[in-house]
């Protein structure tokens, strides 16, 4: 809600909620467009204000909710793989090198997106008595820590063996970053027998 907010704050903070309609939506619209900000970004800030004011609806502090004019996402994450799946998919990863084995192991627990695990750098593990990530939002800089958990942790401490602290985490056996893996990616999936026309990373679970 942080970052929603310092780009709301300017434009509706002063103003009283029956001020508020669809006209100034439009235009704030337009204005964060101009900015640079993606259209899936424009419209969480303007669903995170929508809330506030179905919750003022509900308590009575609002009258009405202005027309938001939001659109259905179509970039939604999708493709998901059970158990048995990821199983054989974890056993053909391996054939490719530790790398894509501790990618995949990754994406399945935490489901990150491709971009988030492959900036990873070994500075941002913790690898002690209670292991942590700490990753940072590439939309407003701020970070997160989260557990390394049991079935990461081996792999991932297994890639950062000798590695320097502003290292990439995930590198192939010669050393270099990990950044297009798509025929890796297939070369499992097809081994696996797991449908995956485009080889790009899915949300698993």
């Amino acid at each position: 809600m942080g970052w929603r907010w310092q780009h709301l704050q300017p434009v509706f903070a002063h103003l009283r909620a029956d001020l508020v309609n669809s006209a100034l939506i439009e235009d704030y619209k337009k204005e964060r467009r101009a900015e640079g900000a993606a259209l899936a970004t424009v419209q969480r800030e303007l669903a995170a204000l929508r809330r506030m004011f179905r919750y003022g609806l509900q308590t009575g502090t609002v009258h009405n909710v202005p027309h938001f004019g939001l659109v259905k996402e179509n970039n939604v994450r999708k493709g998901y793989v059970d158990q048995v799946t990821y199983e054989r998919m974890a056993a053909e990863a391996m054939k490719e090198g530790l790398w894509l084995r501790a990618l995949l192991e990754t994406a399945f627990t935490y489901g990150w997106r491709k971009g988030e695990m492959l900036g990873l750098r070994v500075n941002q593990l913790d690898l002690g008595l209670r292991p942590t990530m700490r990753l940072y939002d590439s939309k407003n800089g701020e970070g997160r820590v989260v557990p390394i958990m049991s079935n990461v942790f081996p792999l991932l401490t297994a890639l950062c063996q000798g590695k320097k602290q502003n290292e990439y985490v995930f590198t192939r056996q010669d050393g270099s970053p990990v950044k297009d893996f798509r025929c890796a990616w297939q070369n499992m999936c097809i081994r696996a027998a797991v449908p995956c026309p485009d080889g790009s990373i899915s949300r698993l679970r």
